[in-house]
């Protein structure tokens, strides 16, 4: 039979070479898709000791907030309540979020930004939400030892932990393969939070920055179900991060969840959405000038990015820079318009063991049968 098989392959090489080439192709497909479930437990639930957790490991004094996820579920509810004296965002005792998205399958994500550029530290909170899998896997530990690595948030939900980072690592020239592709993922295409030597912040994408005051990441809480509270973001930064964090402009999947956003927050802070050209740039309008340092600078960067798009952009850039950019923007909007292209990028597992970790966004979960 093997003979046979060799003589085949003989004789037709070329048939042999498309039968190989679509068994590759099949493979690398498969591998790049993620798992898929359905429903699985609350949100809310899994997060329920999140801020412990991390104040456990990191110190009581670690600052961090909670970015999306959570905290948009409970912005976009009709019945969650903005109480704007006291910072809290408060949503219904019966709030739920399912642990895997319904659109794609995939599994949800908590993503956590440190406010800090200090990798120790940053360590330290990724270790408080992520699972020891050695100790899970050790026979010899103990179900007490067990019981409290399961009981991480990173062991039901996607974790994503990144930090503020370095100014002067940033704006350095890459030196090799890996840090060109961090420039060409993190400088041109993904906003970044920045923190130079002597402490100043700002966010970055491209060639627009802005200083970020210590008011911007001044800190929300959001009430989950149990009675604990997670730090988060104003919810009007909430939505500019959303309208900012692609250089392309607002992420088609983002669309429909800042609308929601804006019409559940929007009388409390007396702002509204406006929109750009076929909903491709998002900007916040406000009744009234804001007081509030953070949210104008988030507003300033946002509506600044949202001129990568225009035409006068090649005049700040040079036209050679200004038209790869533009390529590169083009080619990140039909990429994130693509629903395979999605899933990989919510879970995928390439994406999760070599891609998460060039764009800095380490994530973890152990699968369903852990």
């Amino acid at each position: 039979m093997l003979e046979r098989v060799v003589d085949y392959a003989r004789e037709h090489p070329t048939r042999v070479a498309g039968v190989a080439a679509a068994a590759g192709g099949v493979a690398l497909y498969k591998a790049l898709q993620p798992e898929k479930h359905t429903g699985g437990e609350n949100y809310f639930d899994i997060i329920g000791n999140l801020d412990e957790c991390i104040r456990a490991s990191a110190g009581e004094d670690v600052q961090y907030v909670m970015l999306g996820g959570g905290a948009a579920a409970a912005l976009m509810n009709e019945e969650t309540v903005i109480d704007t004296e006291n910072k809290l965002i408060t949503p219904p005792a019966d709030i739920r979020k399912p642990q895997y998205r319904f659109d794609t399958g995939t599994m949800a994500d908590v993503d956590i930004l440190v406010v800090s550029a200090d990798e120790e530290v940053i360590d330290k909170v990724r270790a408080a939400l992520e699972p020891n899998l050695a100790v899970l896997q050790d026979e010899e530990s103990t179900e007490a030892q067990k019981a409290r690595e399961l009981a991480k948030p990173g062991a039901r939900l996607k974790v994503g932990v990144t930090g503020l980072e370095s100014a002067e690592e940033y704006n350095q020239e890459p030196a090799g393969l890996k840090d060109k592709a961090k420039r060409v993922i993190r400088k041109d295409w993904v906003s970044r939070r920045l923190q130079d030597a002597d402490g100043a912040k700002s966010f970055v994408i491209s060639d627009v920055e802005v200083y970020l005051p210590d008011e911007y990441f001044d800190q929300w809480r959001l009430q989950l179900p149990n009675g604990e509270t997670v730090p988060t973001l104003h919810p009007l930064i909430q939505v500019l991060c959303y309208t900012s964090r692609a250089s392309h402009g607002i992420r088609k999947r983002d669309v429909s969840k800042v609308s929601k956003i804006m019409d559940n927050v929007g009388p409390d802070f007396g702002a509204s959405l406006e929109w750009g050209s076929r909903q491709r740039t998002a900007s916040i309008a406000l009744e009234e000038p804001t007081t509030d340092p953070g949210v104008k600078a988030a507003r300033r960067f946002s509506d600044t990015k949202n001129e990568l798009r225009w035409r006068y952009t090649k005049e700040r850039l040079g036209k050679p820079e200004a038209a790869l950019l533009a390529a590169r923007m083009a080619l990140h909007r039909q990429l994130d318009t693509r629903k395979f292209f999605v899933q990989f990028g919510q879970g995928g597992l390439i994406y999760d063991k070599l891609l998460s970790r060039i764009s800095g966004e380490r994530q973890q979960a152990l699968s369903p049968q852990a």
